[in-house]
């Protein structure tokens, strides 16, 4: 076993988690709040944990890549529609159906790879594709529940930022030098973002209650630990190369992507009983990792897949 991608996996999933519990707690307190009073200040204290890490630290910050800068915008900009339609009446459906995202992010990972793909690893694409298709497929018959027409297209919207987000995530976690340097300019540009969309809402002045500062405070904790453990999850895989670089971006994306079970998970538990479509939508999703993470590479004379291959380190 490829202790090091294990390593990394479990890291994936740790950001899931904090994912899940980050969406749930920003649909309660949006809902009680209003969401851009709260995402202005739950951005503002993300931001605040950064800057307290990076000066215990004393670590310099340099000057942003533009693809840092789009990056942050890509993803509040999709984070802050998730938040703003989510109830919990809809908030399972709209992470499933999300949850495709994965579609538009393997679409771009394999033409960035595309010169290292062979036949057998396309098949599998393919089969994975047809696999989340039947999951969407099994979300549309529970009939999209608490959605209405506006917001099937907002979630359309979002599968594609969620995708071009996640992929520029990867992307740029790999390929920082510093990865708390991406992270700060990300949360920054969230901030900025989130500011101007209170301004422009007509916010006005914030009141701040115990309650909505224990909101802002634990639900920026969650994402900060999310998007942490994400970024730190690629660092194995940044000496990877061919294939095997290809199935680890997507086996890491995928297992971030699972904060869909652990939504309907606590959804079944403390809202209401699940419809047994969505488990199954969920499994074909799990499944559809699955297809695509057993790819294998000679290496050597040596069957391995991304559980067992092992490559020296050389800096890229």
């Amino acid at each position: 076993m490829n202790i090091g991608f294990l390593r990394s996996m479990l890291l994936s999933i740790a950001s899931s988690l904090a994912m899940g519990g980050w969406f749930i707690e920003s649909m309660v307190a949006s809902e009680a709040y209003g969401a851009p009073t709260y995402y202005m200040l739950m951005s503002f204290f993300a931001f605040m944990f950064l800057i307290a890490s990076e000066a215990a630290r004393r670590r310099l910050i340099r000057l942003p890549k533009l693809r840092y800068v789009a990056n942050g915008l890509l993803f509040t900009i999709a984070a802050m529609l998730f938040i703003g339609i989510s109830s919990p009446t809809n908030i399972v459906a709209l992470s499933a159906i999300v949850t495709l995202n994965m579609i538009i992010f393997t679409v771009i990972n394999a033409l960035h790879h595309r010169e290292v793909l062979s036949m057998g690893v396309v098949a599998r694409i393919f089969v994975a594709a047809i696999l989340v298709l039947m999951a969407l497929e099994l979300i549309a018959h529970v009939g999209f529940a608490g959605l209405t027409q506006e917001d099937l297209y907002l979630a359309v919207a979002m599968i594609f930022l969620f995708g071009l987000a996640n992929y520029l995530f990867s992307h740029n976690s790999k390929r920082a030098v510093n990865e708390m340097n991406f992270v700060f300019w990300l949360l920054l540009a969230q901030l900025l973002v989130s500011i101007s969309v209170f301004v422009v809402l007509g916010g006005g002045a914030v009141h701040i209650s115990s309650g909505l500062a224990l909101y802002t405070v634990s639900g920026a904790a969650l994402l900060f630990i999310s998007i942490l453990t994400m970024v730190y999850s690629y660092r194995h895989i940044k000496d990877y190369g061919g294939v095997m670089r290809f199935v680890g971006n997507n086996v890491l994306f995928m297992l971030s992507e699972t904060d869909v079970v652990f939504i309907s998970t606590l959804y079944a538990i403390f809202i209401g009983a699940i419809n047994p479509d969505l488990i199954l939508s969920i499994v074909l999703i799990l499944a559809s990792m699955m297809a695509v993470s057993t790819v294998e590479e000679d290496n050597g004379g040596k069957k391995t897949n991304i559980f067992t291959h092992e490559q020296p380190k050389t800096w890229r």
